[in-house]
């Protein structure tokens, strides 16, 4: 209802219920006549219903929304005048994060790297609902089938500054353009341990797509989640003891000297 409440005049709207159990679909035929493309389907999975939509998207900007997150009032119009003044690669602004019983949690500021070595440095931090891509550029980083379900957003916005690097023009709104909702019930919260493997898939499949810098950064950052896990399974198996720690660190002995690694232990420690 957040999207149709916009009354935005250049809106195409493409509507995938990827195997609801509730009534979603008899409340989505009510207004069926105002999407583009609806498909009421069997459950495929994160990728797939995003992959399916954006192969359908003919607008200049694209944008997914879960069933859970909504736009601010006004978010697509302020987007668009936006895009107006550029054009941009990506347009993104704030969202507000709440928990699952409706209470405020936080307000998420968006971070953008300013090419794809200072995104190695200091993070990516692009709310997910509140981030427009332009969707020629979408549709190049999305990645290939088979690789991600979950992290989808992760990976697409990884092969944006894969390509762009540097020359990428982005548009940081001061606005909260979206609502998201933390639950237990959210795929990168429910499965911990598949999204484990996909960020280290997604680190060593886009390596093999670069070289220099870009493969050099990205295989460091493969076996820093690689050596975590590891480090992790140790922590929580003390019987293995002292030694088993030691030969962990001498199979990477580098880890030790990469920022992020001491980002990552301080995460874990807080």
């Amino acid at each position: 209802m957040s999207i149709l409440e916009q009354e935005y005049p250049h809106l195409e709207l493409l509507v995938i219920d990827d195997g609801s159990t509730d009534n979603s679909v008899k409340i989505l035929e009510k207004y069926k006549a105002q999407y583009h493309y609806w498909n009421p389907r069997n459950n495929q999975g994160h990728y797939s219903w995003i992959k399916e939509a954006s192969d359908r998207a003919t607008g200049e900007l694209i944008n997914w929304l879960c069933s859970d997150d909504y736009l601010a009032p006004g978010a697509l119009t302020r987007v668009g005048r936006a895009y107006l003044d550029g054009p941009f690669d990506v347009i993104t602004g704030k969202a507000v994060r709440w928990t699952e019983d409706d209470r405020f949690e936080t307000e998420l500021e968006p971070f953008v790297p300013h090419s794809f070595e200072d995104l190695f440095k200091k993070g990516i931090g692009l709310p997910q609902p509140s981030t427009f891509i332009r969707t020629e550029l979408f549709k190049r980083a999305l990645p290939p089938p088979g690789l991600v379900n979950i992290l989808v957003d992760t990976a697409t916005y990884l092969r944006v500054w894969m390509e762009k690097d540097s020359e990428i023009s982005c548009c940081v709104l001061p606005e909260v353009l979206s609502n998201v909702q933390n639950h237990r019930k959210a795929q990168t919260v429910s499965q911990g341990l598949r999204t484990k493997e996909e960020i280290k898939k997604i680190y060593s499949f886009l390596a093999s797509e670069t070289v220099g810098l870009k493969a050099r950064l990205l295989t460091e950052r493969s076996r820093l989640h690689h050596f975590l896990d590891l480090l992790e399974e140790i922590a929580s198996h003390p019987e293995k003891g002292l030694g088993k720690l030691l030969q962990l660190f001498s199979q990477y002995p580098e880890i030790i000297y990469q920022r992020s690694f001491w980002g990552a232990v301080k995460k874990k420690l807080y």
